[in-house]
């Protein structure tokens, strides 16, 4: 029987987030403190024991056995979301996944697990964050290091693990011991908040910055370049004109794809369509869209606007994906209008644009999308928190292979790919994960966590990684039903 694993320790935690970031190329076919040491249960087909374990991540590190990494929220610098190397789970054999390890009471994961060298770092809503052996023989370190929550994915690096939390700040920790190496509020609104996550390239942390309320009239959002050393402030583009008249200045909830040949970063902007009291506020020409800008600079390059005039909140929430269309390079994104757009990645020349579901304030396309295979794998909900539907797109002009129904929200979070196998979850109260055949989008495998899946899905190794909980769309509050699952074949 599979071995199971089981981290508890006491609850409060989360509530809803549209995870999001980046830091590899896409498919070619496309050409602190340590907190207490939870405690582990070990399952087996004998009774239960129980013990405590505590490794260290250099010990982790030295003894992998190989294998490809998913060290940031979109696998690459491209968001390609796509583990091309994977071999070990396909869709004949899919179907034996079972639950490896699971850590339970914890606040909500709704970011995407980050798996680098045989640890798995994420954040909760308790404000922690955690680095767990990627097998399940233990957790490495606990770091509290926010008393708001961590929403969206961290990013690994080469010494330090980068995670931003809703209180608006950004924190680097080392990478073996979990202690602080610096910490950077992003701006001086007492509402502003971090849901997009960090995208890690040369010396740079880029990082979109939104606001939690529309309290603040004069919030402007913001795409930051921050020193990887030390935190400081490099570069800062605002995506709200600043006259002072928007009700959520473009917040930036999308997380970044990063072009090093161009220097460029490409990330999605929010909407300005109200105020507190409701009424319609100017039209920003740098929202609802994606912005091109160049990192080594801080200077902008090109604004590509998926919808205009926008007065029913239909921004960007997912993240840009980077691929090649017969020698274009180009950038693909999503928006809650129910839409996926290509655009050329030199200029922002819109190449074709699918209409696919109904939009909403809390519909449409809310997933980062996945590339291989010569397709655009993307969900679209149809309206506000209804149906979602997985799409397969032809990448050359739009046209759709198939589409898969579901009856559930797909919120946040990203589709994975991997070995021709398709991943996604849903958004309910017992959240469902779901496995598709990407070849013709039938149903392969599903199982039920204990809480809403709003978060994005990584694999590695032949593991499958998955956090829940989450609570109500805006509740920044409490709740008490958060975890991690990792799945692996027999």
């Amino acid at each position: 029987m599979k071995q199971q694993k089981r981290w508890r320790k006491p609850v409060i935690a989360l509530a809803l987030s549209v995870s999001a970031a980046a830091c590899g190329s896409p498919d070619e076919s496309i050409s602190s403190s340590t907190t207490q040491t939870p405690t582990t249960t070990t399952t087996t087909s004998s009774k239960p024991t129980t013990s405590t374990t505590q490794v260290s991540v250099a010990t982790v590190m030295e003894n992998v056995g190989g294998g490809p990494d998913w060290p940031s929220y979109g696998l690459d610098a491209a968001n390609s979301n796509n583990n091309a190397v994977e071999s070990a789970i396909s869709a004949e054999n899919v179907t034996g996944l079972d639950v490896l390890w699971q850590m339970d009471g914890l606040g909500g994961v709704t970011g995407t697990p980050a798996v680098a060298a045989g640890v798995v770092y994420f954040g909760d809503w308790f404000g922690t964050v955690h680095a767990v052996a990627a097998d399940g023989q233990g957790t490495l370190w606990e770091a509290a290091v926010s008393d708001r929550p961590i929403s969206a994915s961290v990013a690994v690096g080469d010494d330090v693990v980068v995670a931003a939390d809703l209180a608006g700040s950004l924190h680097a920790l080392d990478r073996e011991t979990g202690d602080k190496v610096w910490s950077t509020r992003l701006g001086e609104s007492p509402d502003i908040g971090i849901f997009s996550s960090p995208a890690l390239v040369d010396d740079l942390v880029i990082i979109g910055v939104a606001q939690t309320t529309t309290a603040d009239q004069d919030f402007r959002g913001s795409v930051v370049g921050l020193a990887m050393a030390d935190g400081s402030e490099r570069w800062r583009v605002y995506t709200d004109t600043g006259d002072g008249m928007s009700g959520n200045g473009v917040s930036v909830w999308s997380s970044a794809a990063v072009d090093t040949e161009r220097t460029l970063a490409f990330i999605g902007t929010g909407n300005t369509n109200y105020r507190d009291d409701g009424t319609a506020t100017p039209d920003s020409p740098y929202s609802n869209g994606v912005i091109a800008i160049n990192y080594s600079t801080g200077d902008l390059a090109w604004v590509f606007r998926i919808v205009e005039g926008d007065f029913a909140d239909l921004d960007i929430g997912a993240s840009p994906n980077l691929f090649e269309l017969a020698g274009r390079d180009v950038v693909g994104i999503g928006g809650k209008s129910g839409d996926y757009a290509v655009v050329d990645r030199e200029s922002g020349e819109r190449i074709w644009q699918t209409h696919l579901t109904n939009g909403s304030a809390a519909g449409g396309v809310m997933s980062t999308a996945a590339i291989g295979n010569g397709a655009i794998y993307v969900t679209s909900n149809d309206g506000f928190l209804t149906n979602g539907s997985v799409f397969a797109l032809n990448a050359a002009d739009g046209s759709v292979i198939w589409e898969h129904n579901d009856t559930d929200p797909i919120l946040g979070g990203s589709i994975a790919l991997a070995n021709g196998v398709l991943y996604y979850g849903t958004w309910q109260e017992d959240g469902t994960l779901h496995a598709l055949d990407a070849a013709d989008g039938s149903l392969l495998w599903s199982a039920t966590l204990n809480g809403a899946v709003s978060g994005g899905i990584s694999i590695s190794d032949g593991i499958l990684y998955v956090g829940y909980g989450s609570g109500t769309p805006g509740d920044l509050g409490p709740a008490d039903n958060g975890g991690l699952v990792a799945y692996a074949l027999p």
